[in-house]
């Protein structure tokens, strides 16, 4: 399993926040923010935590999708 980045933004855009709302709600820069959501920095789980918080989510699961392995891509085999 693979966390799932565009669906955080997804989910973020989806609930009227922009990157400065989110940097300011979990008490982080508006930059780092941008980072965390562009994999370039690690989302911490008490971030996760408060993210689901925020977003009023009741299940974590829709930010993880399953790795597939890129040959079974080219073979169509998902």
């Amino acid at each position: 399993m693979v966390f799932d980045l565009m669906e955080l933004k997804l989910q973020r855009v989806k609930n009227g926040y922009t990157q400065k709302d989110m940097g300011k709600l979990l008490e982080i820069s508006p930059s780092t923010y941008n980072k965390k959501e562009n994999g370039e920095t690690k989302i911490s789980i008490e971030e996760f935590a408060n993210i689901i918080d925020i977003f009023g989510l009741k299940d974590a699961n829709i930010f993880f999708k399953q790795s597939v392995d890129k040959k079974q891509q080219k073979k169509g085999e998902i």
